[in-house]
């Protein structure tokens, strides 16, 4: 699992780690946190792939880049994937999108990430 460029296809230095949790009963909440350094010269747009284990949900999740933070929210996956383009590509904002493609493996995109 790593942050990869899709322009150069390198990976973006991971430079943190942080992880975090409580168990409720048979509940268990963990909070990941990893932190990547754009150390190009360029805006990039980069890609995370990762699995989850069987019987895990992602309950939400958040992408933050310099001050500023993006939260996911739910919607359909081809209305979405749609507003992530126009941001990335028309608009030339900082978006994130999330998708699960298959088998608990999930596809995290992030465009116009600054150096």
């Amino acid at each position: 699992m790593s942050l990869i460029s899709k322009s150069n296809y390198t990976t973006i230095p991971l430079t943190g780690v942080n992880v975090t949790g409580s168990i409720v009963e048979c509940i268990a909440s963990i909070n990941v946190e990893q932190t990547y350094h754009n150390t190009s010269s360029e805006f990039i747009e980069a890609v995370y792939d990762f699995p989850l284990a069987p019987g895990t949900v992602i309950t939400n999740f958040s992408v933050k880049i310099g001050d500023k933070e993006l939260e996911g929210i739910l919607k359909r996956k081809d209305v979405a994937r749609k507003e992530y383009t126009k941001a990335v590509t028309e608009d030339k904002k900082t978006a994130c999108y999330l998708e699960e493609t298959y088998d608990k493996k999930y596809k995290l995109q992030v465009g116009n990430i600054a150096p």
